[in-house]
C-alpha cells in the first residue's frame, strides 16, 4: 500500500515521465488539479488546489507512516477510508468500471484487512510496544 502511495505522490511531483508518456495519467500537480475537478465537479473551484494539496500531503505521511511501521493500525484505516473516498468520487462521477481497472476498491479493502492485524514483529508499533513502560 505505501508503495502505490509513494508512487503517486511522485507522480503528481513530476518525478517520473512527463504527461502523456505510457502509464502516466497526469505527470505533474497541474494536471492532477485539473483531475481532482473531473471527480470532484461539486467542490467549488476555488477549494480545488486546497483539496489537491491536502490528498498529496495525506498520501504521503500515509505512505511514510506505512514504510516505517508507526501507528500501522490508525495509518491503514486512514489509507482504507481515503481510498474509499476515492472509490466513491470516482464510481459516481466515471462509473464503476474506473475503480475496478485501478483496484480502488481491493486498495481500500487491504488497508481495513491492515487495520485489523496485530503489529508485525519488526515494526515500529511492535517495538514501541514491546519497550512500553506499562508492560513491566
Amino acid at each position: 500500500m505505501h508503495r502505490c502511495f509513494r508512487c503517486a505522490v511522485r507522480r503528481l511531483l513530476g518525478f517520473w515521465e512527463p504527461p502523456g508518456t505510457f502509464l502516466v495519467s497526469w505527470g505533474n500537480f497541474h494536471n492532477f488539479l485539473l483531475y481532482t475537478a473531473e471527480l470532484d465537479p461539486w467542490c467549488p473551484t476555488t477549494c480545488l488546489p486546497l483539496l489537491g494539496v491536502v490528498v498529496t500531503i495525506a498520501e504521503a505521511r500515509l505512505g511514510i507512516l506505512l514504510i516505517l511501521g508507526i501507528s500501522t493500525r490508525v495509518a491503514s484505516f486512514l489509507t482504507g477510508m481515503l481510498t474509499l473516498a476515492f472509490a466513491a468520487a470516482m464510481t459516481f462521477v466515471l462509473g464503476v468500471h474506473a475503480p475496478l481497472i485501478y483496484s480502488v476498491f481491493v486498495f481500500s479493502a487491504a488497508s481495513f484487512l491492515l487495520a485489523s492485524q496485530v503489529p508485525d514483529n519488526l515494526s515500529m508499533d511492535n517495538f514501541r510496544q514491546f519497550k512500553s513502560p506499562h508492560n513491566e
